[in-house]
Order: structure tokens, then sequence, then C-alpha cells
């Protein structure tokens, strides 16, 4: 189409770093684009596999800033919490893990983590590499690239309609010392097979590692909510529940309750 433009491309992100740069470049420092289109991957034929696929990138800071919010710049959590609603709202049937990937030269070796799909690879979302910034004139920046014919192939749940239950819901905060190398996904495996039928969600609100905790040793806490949709909850029904997850937690991670 142009001089510019001479070769099919492999990935999306390049344009999309090439798009921050000018926007940088003109002090515009907030920025998230991102973009769907066809990629072309060698396959060792005369003609290369075309994919479709779906990338972002983000740069500066997500929410403007106001009296009762500190500069927070985009960080690896966000564009993952991104990545993870958009694959809820996909309806996928099968289960998504992200594994740390060092392999890519472009992207941070600590910050980079592949999507899998049932074990299928379907995408990555990391840091850009410091490196890579520099030659691209970007300042710290957050990427994604998603494989969108692998999804929309994929498995889905069937949509299903289910009432917001009238009756009030019961929570219960559990801190647990674990292991460094015990993961977020190895305890909410846990919890939710021995949660019972009446929990409805968890949600991990913190996360220390440091002074005043024994060497190799982290703490995670989490609020577990439970609610039945047919009928009130009573105090014994709650605590007989939350007595298996502790249980659990114990016998399979070696957890310490705190």
């Amino acid at each position: 189409m142009s001089s510019d433009h001479v070769a099919t491309r492999m990935s999306i992100i390049s344009g999309l770093l090439l798009d921050i740069a000018y926007n940088v470049s003109r002090n515009v420092n907030n920025v998230a684009l991102y973009e769907e289109g066809r990629v072309f991957l060698p396959k060792g034929g005369e003609r290369p596999e075309e994919q479709e696929h779906l990338a972002g990138a983000i740069t500066g800071q997500m929410l403007a800033n106001d009296w009762h919010h500190e500069d927070r710049p985009v960080d690896f959590f966000q564009v993952k919490g991104i990545i993870e609603r958009y694959l809820h709202n996909m309806g996928l049937a099968g289960k998504v893990t992200y594994v740390a990937d060092q392999s890519r030269k472009e992207m941070h070796p600590g910050r980079t983590a592949n999507i899998m799909l049932d074990g299928q690879l379907v995408g990555f979302l990391g840091q850009v590499h410091p490196s890579t910034a520099k030659a691209y004139k970007i300042p710290e920046t957050y990427v994604f690239e998603l494989n969108l014919e692998a999804l929309i192939a994929a498995p889905k749940v069937d949509n299903e309609y289910h009432p917001i239950s009238k009756y009030p819901s019961i929570t219960r905060d559990i801190a647990l010392l674990v292991d460094n190398d015990v993961t977020n996904e190895m305890v909410m495996d846990v919890i939710n097979k021995r949660g019972g039928a009446f929990l409805k969600n968890v949600h991990l609100f913190d996360v220390y590692s440091g002074m005043h905790l024994p060497k190799g040793k982290k703490s995670l806490a989490y609020t577990l909510t439970y609610q039945d949709d047919h009928d009130t909850l009573t105090e014994d029904q709650v605590n007989a529940a939350f007595d298996k997850v502790t249980k659990a937690l114990q016998d399979n991670l070696s957890a310490e309750i705190r």
C-alpha cells in the first residue's frame, strides 16, 4: 500500500507501539489503543498462515487524576484484568491460565505471561522490554495479543439467566501464610473445590511478603462470600463450609491460617 509497508506483519503490536510513540512525542502521555486485524505467520511453505488477531497497548495512567485517586501508572495486573473480563464475556467453556514466559526477547522477562486455553497457546501479555521501549522512544508500556480465530472457534458455555437472590450474603475473611511458589490460582482451585454449594465469590484482597514473615513465605488474604438463592443461610452452615475450606488449604498447600 505504501513504501512504509512492503512486508506482511507477524504481529499487530509493532504498529500500536508506533502509534504510542506518535502520541507521546506530542505530549499525550496516557494512551490506550487496540486493533483487530490479520497477521501472517511463516509455515515453511510459499504461503504464510493467516490469522485474525486482537491486540492492545497501554501506557501512562488508566484513570485521570482526581482528589481521591493517587497517580497509578498502568501495570501488569490491570492489563490482565482487561483480558480476563474480555475472555469471560466471550463465554469460553475451557480453562484459561496464565504461564510466565521469558522467551520473547522484545518483552520484559519478569513481567510477561502466555495465555493458555485448556493448555493451548492463544496469546500473551506483558511489559514491553525497556530496550524495545527505548528503541521506539516510548515510556513503560504494556501490551497483549490474542489469537481471535482460536478463541472464536473454542467451545462456549450456554448463557443462562440467574435471578438475583433476595436473601442476604455472609462473608468470611481468611489470611494464609504459604510458600512463595504457591500461586493464587492454586489457592483459588482449592477454595472453589471445597467451598460448597453456597460459595458465590472469592476475592483476593491482600498480598504481602517481606518484613516480619519467615524467609520463603508470603501472606495471601481472601474474602469468601456465601449466599443461598432460596433461603437465609445460618451461621452454622457457613461455619461448616468455611471449616472445610480451611482444612483443605492446610492439607493440600500446607497453609498456615493467620
